[in-house]
């Protein structure tokens, strides 16, 4: 083989293997100036979330309760406010006062109509007694008329003249009587001692009281008697 071929290939493969490493050696020096930027994952897509309107379930109502009442109309349902609230509580609290009733006057009689009669007696128990005897007719002006007649009932009996011992009361009105002077002896009987009128208004209405006091302050029959009275209600038709 020639020599100078050998040397010529020999040559031509260093020359080669030069310029590689060259060429490796500037691939390597750009790599480090300008190193490969490394591709991030591509992320995927997110997808827009909208919210949706919440639906109300309607609570059922019970067959059993009744239905709402709608408001009257034109006057929308409200509640009062706290201004009305002490109000009405106070109104509640305070009623409104209310006049009392009169009471109904009676309407007027005609003079001299006869009102009615009656008698009231004692009860001692020691046989001496007060008696009363009652009668009424109607006034002018709304007014009665009553007459008290007083007796005493007794059997022997001795007084002597007492004046004002005896007091009566029609009503409102007051009166005096005389004790007479008796002198009697034998079985029971009545005495008469005096008769009185009283004018007394019917306004208050037709009830009256009717009172006799006699003022013993004496002994009958063994027995101390200090006050006989005898009374009650009269009522005037």
């Amino acid at each position: 083989m020639n020599f100078g071929k050998v040397k010529a290939v020999f040559f031509i493969a260093v020359f080669f293997l030069v310029l590689a490493l060259v060429v490796n050696a500037a691939l390597g020096l750009d790599a480090k100036k300008h190193p490969a930027q490394e591709e991030e994952p591509e992320q995927p897509a997110q997808e827009e979330i909208i919210p949706q309107p919440v639906q109300e379930t309607p609570v059922p109502i019970p067959s059993w309760a009744p239905a709402p009442t709608p408001p009257p109309a034109n006057r929308p349902a409200t509640n009062p406010t706290p201004q009305q609230q002490p109000q009405q509580q106070q109104q509640q609290q305070n009623p409104p006062a209310t006049a009392p009733t009169p009471a109904p006057t009676p309407a007027p009689r005609p003079a001299g109509q006869n009102l009615g009669s009656g008698g009231f007696r004692s009860a001692t128990g020691a046989g001496l007694e007060l008696v009363c005897d009652w009668s009424a007719v109607s006034a002018a002006d709304n007014k009665a008329e009553v007459t008290l007649t007083v007796s005493i009932e007794s059997s022997t009996i001795y007084l002597n003249e007492w004046q004002d011992c005896i007091g009566l009361r029609v009503g409102d009105q007051t009166g005096t009587m005389t004790q007479p002077a008796l002198s009697y002896e034998g079985g029971r009987t009545t005495h008469s001692v005096g008769s009185r009128t009283f004018t007394v208004s019917l306004a208050g209405g037709s009830s009256l009281p009717v009172a006799v006091e006699w003022h013993y302050n004496g002994t009958y029959g063994g027995v101390q008697i200090d006050v006989v009275e005898c009374g009650g209600t009269i009522n005037l038709g």
